[in-house]
């Protein structure tokens, strides 16, 4: 017998939202097959503080850690003098720093959003505004492409007007 307290399984069931898509996925759709994933991201009810952990800091945190290792593993060439490679701490600090800010810039530009929708002929609303800030951020992110092992192509050159795939 169970009590009046205790939802039955069959209530616990119909009860359950459907389990939030992985973040590896939801960036590969954006990035991939944006046409048919926006349409999913405008129908979800995600609030803005779980977007943020579920998904903002995670990736966030994927840039921050990279920067750390890159300024103080790899360094940076400085011509004439060698490679620079930053003390911990500040590298630490500059980490810290970049995760705060992704996630400051995400909701300042969501605000730009809210602010510009009605000039684009949408209704203004502050959680739809900020999911594209977000998921915008990373796709444009998600696309820059790494430099060409084969080097510059010069202007002229036998490879000119041919059309290279990302």
């Amino acid at each position: 017998h169970s009590s009046p307290r205790q939802p039955d399984q069959t209530q616990r069931v119909h009860a359950r939202k459907a389990p939030p898509m992985s973040i590896v996925d939801r960036v590969k759709n954006i990035i991939v097959s944006p046409s048919t994933e926006w349409p999913v991201i405008e129908r979800e009810a995600t609030p803005p503080g779980e977007l943020v952990t579920s998904y903002l800091l995670p990736l966030a945190a994927v840039g921050a850690v990279a920067g750390f290792l890159g300024s103080t593993i790899i360094g940076t060439a400085v011509p004439f003098v060698g490679t620079y490679r930053a003390p911990i701490v500040s590298a630490l600090v500059a980490a810290c720093i970049t995760l705060v800010m992704t996630v400051v810039g995400c909701f300042i530009i969501a605000f730009i959003i809210n602010a510009l929708a009605p000039t684009f002929g949408a209704r203004q609303d502050s959680t739809q505004a900020f999911k594209v800030s977000v998921y915008s951020y990373y796709a444009g992110a998600g696309r820059r492409r790494p430099p060409d092992p084969a080097g510059p192509r010069r202007p002229g050159g036998a490879d000119r007007g041919a059309v290279r795939p990302l």
